[in-house]
């Protein structure tokens, strides 16, 4: 037999049939019995960490403080190792939604190198940027080991819920 229960905060919860029970009451019953979902989830601390990943990578390698003329071209391969590791890491152990912890990570450089761009094209001349599609290409190219480590997040998860060694 289906059986709902709608929890309202004003008049308590209600069931089948539209008869209050003994112990709803209003405001307090809801709050009590739908407390899970009101926490915030595991996965929305491992976006913001993502995020912080992404602003200290970008702060780091992309030099956005220095002008556009003497901003280097800096060794990125601890970029990558950095971005694997991470993307592994905050990836690991999520059931659902794994890899938009990558994304994440992705769309803070992209809108780093947004806010870079603004910057640079009100400071200095905008031809500076001239190769613009393909400054977020690049971004996209390097962020690729992110992806490539919630994939091997995921192979782990799965090989933990079959009860195999990894």
């Amino acid at each position: 037999m289906f059986t709902w229960r709608i929890a309202c905060p004003i008049f308590g919860a209600r069931t089948k049939g539209g008869n209050r029970e003994a112990k709803a009451g209003g405001l307090m019953y809801a709050i009590h019995q739908f407390r899970p979902s009101m926490t915030i989830p595991d996965m929305t601390y491992r976006y913001v960490a993502s995020a912080i990943v992404g602003v200290v990578l970008f702060l780091r390698y992309f030099q956005p403080f220095l002008p556009y003329s003497q901003r280097g071209s800096p060794n990125f391969w601890p970029f990558l190792i950095i971005v694997l590791i991470s993307g592994f890491l905050l990836s690991l152990g999520l059931a659902r939604r794994r890899f938009w912890v990558p994304t994440c990570l992705l769309l803070t450089l992209f809108a780093g190198n947004f806010i870079l761009i603004v910057a640079d094209s009100i400071t200095d001349s905008f031809d500076r940027h001239n190769l613009l599609p393909f400054e977020f290409i690049f971004i996209a190219l390097l962020t690729l080991p992110a992806y490539f480590g919630a994939l091997i997040a995921a192979t782990i998860d799965s090989f933990r819920a079959r009860g195999m060694k990894a």
